[in-house]
């Protein structure tokens, strides 16, 4: 079976599907079926094909456009979904730990753009302290020549 065909098979199983659920108008699909669907079935297609075919390479785009795809349709239809750049990294690292798992490589592409993911998310809550050491060395930096005082007195009175 050749790895195109495979993927076209795929994709057009889902684009039918698609379609198909678009044309039955059903009111309960219609938040669903939009544009990040498309992203979701060509990173599903993608998937698939790494699974059942020679091509393991696939996996790596088909977990990024899938996960893209979920994080799209979730802040469409979820209040408390993140709007944030690093849901994007943390993507690309979720993607590199699947395609480690599959190829064996790239797992520390994934650990380093999960830590800047959870730091990316977690700035403010993690790092909002420090605001405070800010503060005090901004106050301590208006005072720096007594500093300068203090250490020639200091080398003066040395013996």
């Amino acid at each position: 079976m050749k790895k195109q065909s495979f993927f076209l098979g795929i994709f057009l199983i889902g684009l039918g599907g698609y379609f198909l659920l678009k044309k039955l108008n059903f009111p309960f699909l219609d938040t669903v079926l939009t544009w990040p669907t498309f992203l979701i079935l060509l990173g599903i297609a993608f998937i698939f094909q790494s699974i059942f075919s020679p091509d393991k390479q696939s996996i790596f785009p088909g977990v990024i456009l899938t996960g893209l795809g979920i994080h799209f349709h979730g802040q469409a239809l979820f209040q408390f979904w993140p709007d944030h750049w690093a849901i994007y990294t943390l993507i690309i690292s979720i993607a590199y730990f699947v395609h480690h798992y599959k190829m064996k490589k790239g797992f520390g592409s994934g650990i380093l753009l999960l830590l800047i993911s959870i730091i990316g998310l977690f700035y403010d809550s993690m790092f909002g302290w420090i605001s405070y050491f800010r503060e005090a060395i901004g106050f301590i930096g208006n005072f720096w020549p007594i500093l300068l005082i203090v250490a020639g007195v200091y080398i003066l009175f040395k013996k």
